[in-house]
């Protein structure tokens, strides 16, 4: 597995030290991505710098594959046909790497635009977005926007995504709707907290599903940039047309391998008002993440739990932010991003259990060990590839916080 694809294995990493202030809303719900005018420039300037950051990245990579043809011309006389076919090669990828350029502004520049539009009788519904400078995020690179994308927001997801985002709204609609422990607060809907959401496609599947609040934290700001042009911003299916898979060279049965070009996004949250109003993001490190005493009635961690930095600290976390009877809804592999302790899933049912989780028993046939599922779950496929990255099996299980 080559460098670019084995950074594209988790959404929504959560680096250690990363805090922010979750948003208040009241009134029509409007996008709070800047918190108002008072801190348009410094946000926009953030969002800038990303920007800036990020065409410089792309700009490497554009040299980098340029440089893979220095040596065609060597060839050109002795194997014309396979030098004209390299040519081509080298045309098609300019002009890719050249589409993408082009959309990096479009989804990562819009910030004034949006502190300009707060308060307007014209603005619709949108969905609450704050962040704060979290730049350092390794989640902030063009390839990773690119992956998330086209995993969250294209046609081209495996269907296995959908199979997961219907069992996790499921579990919720079981274990929280359905429960007389959860909390409901002012009459509004139970409380989830999504850590490391990513550019939201889980949250926005599970808000049509369950009627049910969610608040989803992300340690990257150039991911929640995404989100806040995939839910505010966008107002047409397919309007974007990038290609993701451009820093992989090596592996490709095809050109297409490398040169698949993808649209997005396959769907609008706009279309959804009702589902937009009950949707916060938040910029931060879940562990170290203010809810200001606020409680959860469910936590799910979907390809995270080993993203945290300590692992200890993020299952003592999801324990303490959860009402009793609470409940936790955990998929995903035991990767590891986190140069730390890397306990076997075993050990992270003990740790869960001593500090006060029941595991539920498992409702498939797939039974890995009590409390655990395994579910067939590829990351994604790429098309025309000779080499594909895949977590075949994921760890599934949901877990209730023990009354106390």
């Amino acid at each position: 597995m080559g460098k670019s694809a084995a950074k594209r294995q988790k959404a929504g990493a959560l680096p250690p030290g990363v805090t922010s202030q979750p948003s208040k809303k009241s009134g029509q719900p409007s996008n709070r991505a800047l918190h108002g005018s008072k801190h348009a420039s410094g946000k926009a300037s953030d969002a800038n710098l990303l920007l800036t950051r990020a065409l410089a990245q792309h700009a490497t990579l554009a040299d980098q594959t340029m440089k893979e043809f220095d040596s065609l011309e060597k060839c050109a006389s002795t194997c014309p046909c396979f030098a004209k076919a390299m040519v081509a090669y080298k045309k098609r990828l300019k002009d890719a790497l050249q589409c993408n350029t082009k959309v990096l502004p479009l989804l990562l520049e819009k910030s004034e635009a949006i502190a300009s539009s707060e308060g307007s009788e014209e603005a619709s519904a949108q969905a609450t977005v704050t962040y704060d400078n979290c730049i350092g995020s390794s989640y902030n690179s063009p390839g990773m926007l690119w992956s998330h994308l086209v995993k969250d927001w294209t046609a081209q997801a495996p269907d296995a995504w959908g199979v997961v985002y219907r069992r996790i709204s499921e579990a919720l609609q079981e274990h929280v709707v359905g429960s007389s422990s959860n909390t409901r607060v002012e009459g509004k809907p139970p409380l989830v907290v999504v850590p490391g959401s990513g550019q939201g496609r889980l949250v926005f599947e599970v808000a049509k599903a369950v009627q049910l609040r969610l608040h989803a934290i992300e340690s990257s700001r150039l991911q929640l940039l995404v989100t806040d042009f995939i839910w505010n911003r966008c107002k047409k299916t397919e309007s974007i047309s990038f290609y993701p898979f451009l820093d992989e060279s090596a592996n490709n049965l095809s050109e297409e391998g490398r040169l698949m070009q993808c649209r997005a996004p396959d769907v609008l949250p706009q279309e959804y008002p009702e589902v937009l109003e009950r949707v916060t993001f938040s910029s931060g490190d879940f562990v170290g993440f203010d809810f200001k005493g606020e409680k959860a009635d469910a936590v799910v961690t979907c390809f995270v739990m080993d993203c945290f930095e300590d692992i200890v600290a993020g299952v003592q976390k999801i324990h303490t932010l959860l009402n009793p009877g609470g409940c936790w809804i955990n998929v995903g592999p035991l990767e590891f991003h986190a140069v730390n302790m890397r306990p076997t899933m075993a050990h992270v049912k003990l740790l869960a259990e001593e500090l006060g989780f029941t595991f539920l028993a498992p409702q498939l046939e797939d039974e890995i060990d009590s409390g655990f599922t395994k579910l067939n779950l590829p990351y994604f496929n790429r098309p025309g590839a000779l080499h594909n990255f895949q977590i075949s099996e994921a760890a599934w299980f949901v877990a209730t916080k023990n009354a106390c």
